[in-house]
């Protein structure tokens, strides 16, 4: 990604199925897609499951210019850990990292979300 370009994700929904991002690379930020409003930033080795992205509908800017991001099927990914017999090393890591990125982004997310509903006007606003 060239720094300023985006990166909309993918419903879980579509017809491929589930995908995940995985920022290798750079510096980005997640932010909210109806506000351009930013919810956090995003370090190299994050793991962005796009379906949740999509959910609330956000999406990733590349803020530097040096980002490397690849989108994965969650099918592929199933299918090459259960090559072998026995799942390979790095699932396991994987697994850890997708968890504590899909907990620390959902609640980012829902923070997010909450304050742009704050933030919209109330009907009963202009009489107080």
């Amino acid at each position: 990604l060239d720094a300023k370009e985006v990166w909309e994700p993918m419903s879980d929904q579509d017809p491929s199925g589930p995908r995940i991002g995985i920022l290798v690379a750079g510096r980005a930020v997640l932010e909210h897609t109806e506000s351009g409003r930013e919810v956090m930033p995003i370090m190299a080795g994050t793991v962005l499951p796009e379906g949740l992205l999509f959910d609330f509908r956000a999406r990733i800017r590349a803020v530097s210019s040096d980002c490397e991001a690849y989108r994965i099927r969650l099918h592929d990914l199933l299918a090459a850990s259960k090559f072998d017999a026995r799942e390979p090393d790095w699932f396991y890591q994987y697994r850890v990292c997708e968890r504590e990125s899909t907990q620390k982004l959902r609640a980012r997310l829902v923070n997010a979300k909450g304050l742009a509903n704050n933030k919209k006007a109330h009907p009963c606003d202009p009489c107080i």
